[in-house]
């Protein structure tokens, strides 16, 4: 019983020094850029759905993906307002932000806007992935973030309540020291929506 209680301390102090060094790795630069592959499980359909697009965080806030692959659609997060634009139906729909966009609220966490240590537990940290549960109430059941070695995010995985699953794998993962302008200008022909 004697060796048992350091270990025990050990273990404790340690949990969560991935997701530490992952934090503090976010917070030396400005904005990431990164090249993904995204496939969506969807309880209930045999075929997963899988886009292509690239990502782009920028501090303090901004989150903007842009999905190349099967439909070009860009999603702009930028404080609290979200703005959708589908480039082949001439269409944008500006809303306040809703935490049902469970992947962009984690994305704006990783751009700085808050610590993933604010809004999460550390359930289990490997080697290079750390497995997390939403500490507020939500539609997310836990996340999962792996690293390469250079910190660099290879992958995350979300899992919500409904047995629903979205991997994003990067293909490619830069930290950038300037900040990114990710503002959208939209075409005059655009038809705007708001909520």
């Amino acid at each position: 019983m004697r060796f048992l209680l350091p270990v025990l301390l050990f273990v404790s102090l340690s949990y969560g020094a991935l997701l530490e060094k992952l934090e503090a790795q976010i917070k030396k630069y400005q904005s990431i850029q990164g090249e993904f592959t995204q496939t969506t499980y969807t309880k209930g359909l045999d075929e997963p759905d899988q886009f292509e697009g690239i990502l782009y965080l920028s501090k303090p806030d901004a989150v903007k993906i842009h999905y190349k692959q099967p439909i070009e659609q860009i999603y702009l997060l930028k404080g609290e307002t979200l703005t959708i634009y589908t480039p082949e139906e001439e269409q944008a729909v500006i809303t306040p932000f809703d935490k049902q966009f469970i992947t962009l609220g984690i994305l704006q966490a990783l751009a700085g806007q808050k610590s993933l240590k604010s809004i999460f537990n550390v359930v289990s940290e490997g080697k290079n992935s750390i497995l997390l549960s939403p500490k507020d109430k939500t539609r997310l059941n836990k996340v999962e973030i792996t690293v390469n070695p250079d910190l660099t995010v290879k992958k995350i995985s979300i899992w919500d309540l409904e047995g629903n699953k979205v991997d994003i794998q990067f293909h490619k993962f830069v930290y950038k020291n300037d900040r990114l302008n990710l503002d959208l200008k939209l075409p005059p022909n655009t038809e705007i929506i708001r909520y």
